[in-house]
């Protein structure tokens, strides 16, 4: 017990790819753990709320990055906030730091911000969005909520 279980999945539907990613914790989890995937799943929620046709990859990825590293976690997220998919599991949109194109209505990706601390384990949320004229639509019909076995 006290391990952490990191679960990516995906799917493939007349050609078209799906990708999310679930935490599962053995045991009790300790408050640390709560917190660290409590802080994900709001960097996760942000920058999906950031999301609207027109707006640079890169201030979605700030989005989520921005909670992370006021929560103190920066030095621990490692990779782009998320990826187009569709044809392929990873297309673009690249939704990172060094990407100012804008993501365009009917857009495809994942947002998929994660913590990983060396000798503790990692967490990482994913969803699949979809941009409408509106904003995104999580496409993802799965809870997020820490799974304890």
């Amino acid at each position: 017990t006290g391990d952490v279980i990191q679960l990516d999945f995906g799917a493939v539907y007349k050609g078209y790819h799906a990708d999310f990613s679930r935490v599962l914790f053995l045991g009790n989890p300790p408050e640390y753990m709560l917190h660290i995937h409590s802080v994900v799943n709001k960097a996760l929620e942000q920058a999906i709320e950031t999301i609207q046709p027109g707006i640079a990859a890169n201030a979605i990825d700030a989005a989520a990055r921005n909670i992370i590293n006021r929560k103190g976690f920066g030095q621990y997220f490692g990779h782009s906030a998320g990826h187009g998919v569709g044809l392929s599991v990873h297309t673009l949109p690249k939704i990172s730091a060094a990407n100012a194109e804008p993501v365009e209505e009917g857009n495809v990706f994942t947002i998929e911000p994660g913590i990983y601390i060396p000798d503790f384990g990692g967490v990482r949320i994913e969803d699949v969005v979809s941009i409408g004229q509106s904003g995104a639509m999580v496409l993802t019909e799965v809870q997020r909520d820490l799974v304890i076995l």
